[in-house]
């Protein structure tokens, strides 16, 4: 599919887009972000997923934010 994937939300299960079945915990893991051999230890991937910010997108967030200040 070309449209981003709906929120996750912790503890939920997403549907698959194009199958009858829940998304995987490594395809939570993917739409996240996080690497794939990420280990969430003994805590539940999908409310690890929900709880967080993706780490690609705080990644261009604290680059925004070091940008602006750098300019001053």
């Amino acid at each position: 599919s070309n449209h981003p994937a709906p929120t996750l939300l912790a503890g939920c299960r997403l549907v698959h887009p194009t199958r009858p079945r829940f998304l995987t915990d490594g395809e939570a893991k993917r739409l996240q972000t996080f690497p794939d051999d990420y280990n969430f230890l003994d805590n539940d991937g999908r409310y690890v997923c929900g709880m967080s910010v993706p780490p690609l997108m705080m990644n261009r967030v604290v680059s925004a934010v070091r940008d602006q200040l750098l300019k001053k």
